[in-house]
């Protein structure tokens, strides 16, 4: 590293330790020289302590559980249909185990297979679990691509910070290589991310990207879909959070009946 550049570094450290040097307000242009490569590789959050948190991260680290199967339709279809006679999800569960209602090859794989469908189911409210019982596979396809980005925050960020923001800005081909830059950016964040080995990176694209496939999000050339909400899709994810929409690609002002 040149002198120079440490000079800069060392004193832009100390302005992130005491912004009211600085004038009392924290100037986040000064933090993207946190960024700049030294050696080929971003600087560390460990070098400056003091950094604020990425304002898109989750309190917990992210789960990362979502590798195979894709949105599972017709399997959220069978537990979604045994929930409505049980009305607990522990028992949900335990029926769908003991029948084997995944039809899956091992007890062991039934149990794994059971549990991820019902953890994402129970991530949408009673309203739009409603929703999904309807014969609507459209709105089935969206609804399960809204469960999945409820429980990995790391889809839920993916889908807005990326794919919504490259559709609104018209950049509409989502490059494999695009999820590739967004876990880089994470990494400074998240040791978790950082430590991944490339055969889990290129798992975890090949997932996300499959399930934005199957969600009708983006076509077989990568290529981003408008997306289509019902009025009763809307109205049950606005009630839910009205940020939920944007892990679709739709301009605010495209929402039908958004109200409540």
């Amino acid at each position: 590293m040149s002198s120079d550049f440490s000079v800069i570094a060392e004193s832009d450290e100390a302005r992130i330790k005491s912004p009211h040097k600085t004038g009392g307000t924290q100037c986040w242009g000064t933090l993207c020289l946190v960024l700049i490569a030294y050696n080929g590789k971003l600087c560390k959050k460990e070098r400056f302590p003091n950094l604020p948190s990425d304002p898109m991260a989750q309190s917990e680290e992210y789960r990362l559980s979502f590798t195979s199967g894709g949105l599972l339709l017709q399997e959220s279809t069978r537990i979604a249909t045994l929930h409505s006679q049980t009305g607990d999800w522990s028992r949900t569960r335990e029926c769908a185990v003991a029948d084997n209602l995944l039809q899956a090859r091992s007890p062991s794989s039934s149990v794994r297979r059971v549990g991820e469908v019902c953890a994402r189911l129970r991530m949408l409210t009673e309203r739009q679990l409603a929703l999904f019982q309807e014969p609507m596979q459209v709105d089935q396809l969206l609804l399960l691509w809204l469960a999945v980005c409820k429980r990995y925050a790391i889809l839920r960020e993916f889908a807005d910070e990326v794919v919504r923001s490259h559709f609104l800005s018209l950049q509409l081909v989502l490059s494999r290589e695009e999820f590739d830059r967004f876990l880089e950016k994470k990494s400074v964040w998240h040791p978790k991310i950082e430590g991944l080995a490339d055969s889990t990176r290129a798992k975890l694209a090949r997932a996300a990207y499959q399930m934005l496939s199957e969600a009708g999000l983006i076509s077989q050339e990568l290529v981003i879909q408008p997306v289509l909400l019902s009025r009763e899709l809307a109205r049950a994810i606005v009630a839910d959070d009205i940020e939920l929409l944007h892990v679709y690609p739709i301009a605010d002002a495209d929402v039908p009946g958004a109200g409540r």
